[in-house]
């Protein structure tokens, strides 16, 4: 879902989605389907879950992370990206999964997620240099 926002929030950003512990492979939360398509921030139909990697993290400008768990994870696993993993929430709190929850948490998660984004815009645009071969 956070990629479908920021895709829809800076179309010219190369958002990406990856799990510390996803099986790759796997289609979307037919909720999170749902509510993304409500939403009119596109169609994750398609969508199939990844792990994160030493070669995502590289390509990436700017790794935001739901939770602190997941921020310790890829610096104990990728200590090379320590100045580019960041919390997506400023204030430091967590974004709560809701793959195990009801509809309302995924609606939940969705207004965190649209307003965490919105927080980020101005500096993910600001990011004016990228190197050759890194998502922007």
């Amino acid at each position: 879902m956070a990629q479908a926002v920021l895709a829809a929030r800076l179309p010219a950003v190369r958002a990406l989605s990856a799990g510390t512990l996803a099986l790759s492979g796997q289609p979307a939360h037919p909720r999170a389907i749902d509510v993304v398509r409500a939403a009119r921030l596109g169609d994750l139909a398609a969508h199939r879950s990844q792990r994160i990697d030493p070669a995502l993290v590289g390509g990436a400008d700017l790794v935001l992370c739901m939770q602190e768990e997941h921020r310790n994870t890829i610096l104990e696993r990728m200590p090379f990206a320590a100045g580019r993993v960041r919390l997506l929430a400023l204030d430091g709190g967590p974004i709560a999964d809701p793959v195990y929850g009801e509809m309302a948490a995924f609606l939940d998660c969705l207004a965190n997620l649209r307003h965490w984004i919105d927080e980020w815009i101005e500096p993910i645009a600001a990011l004016t240099v990228v190197r050759p071969g890194r998502h922007r």
